[in-house]
């Protein structure tokens, strides 16, 4: 959705040309069918170094052989993401702006009975919600789970290095 603000001109601007807003609007459609990326073998690809992706958990399952992605709570509403680092640095992953209680973990491995595990976190995040950082090796896929402490469901929104280039020592050159 795009907004104009202030059409009028009536707040006194340096410039009164910028005056267009863009808002996402997530037209989440009720469903009763789980999630698409239940499964770990249907794990959303998440393809560049920075992103914002949107989910939602209810109706989800756990698998067969699934690890418990937090200590003390089995895996029961879990759903999958996957990213390859780029290069060797320094990842930061949250669900922050998800509507539930969150709980993340991060994994390599290629089958879900034998993933090792990276990171985890339950509650860093804003409110009830996760954060955590680990150090990613170049050319490494890394699986993402997002579960629901104690079996809560709802929207998920997973943010991937958010403000990565945010540190002026590690600005991006524009050529």
């Amino acid at each position: 959705l795009e907004a104009i603000v202030d059409p009028a001109n009536s707040i006194l601007e340096s410039n009164e040309t910028n005056n267009a807003a863009r808002i996402l609007i997530d037209l989440a459609v009720p469903s009763n069918e789980p999630p698409p990326n239940d499964d770990f073998s249907n794990s959303i690809f998440i393809p560049t170094v920075t992103a914002g992706e949107f989910g939602f958990n209810t109706l989800a399952t756990s698998e067969a052989g699934e690890p418990a992605h937090y200590t003390g709570n089995d895996a029961s509403r879990s759903v999958w993401w996957r990213w390859t680092a780029p290069s060797n640095m320094n990842v930061t992953i949250s669900t922050d702006g998800s509507s539930f209680d969150t709980v993340l973990s991060v994994y390599v491995g290629t089958n879900v009975s034998q993933l090792a595990r990276v990171a985890f976190d339950d509650d860093s995040g804003a409110g009830n919600n996760s954060r955590l950082s680990f150090p990613a090796t170049a050319d490494t896929t890394y699986r993402i789970a997002v579960d629901g402490f104690m079996e809560a469901t709802g929207q998920i929104q997973l943010n991937l290095n958010p403000a990565w280039n945010d540190a002026f020592a590690s600005c991006l050159v524009i050529t």
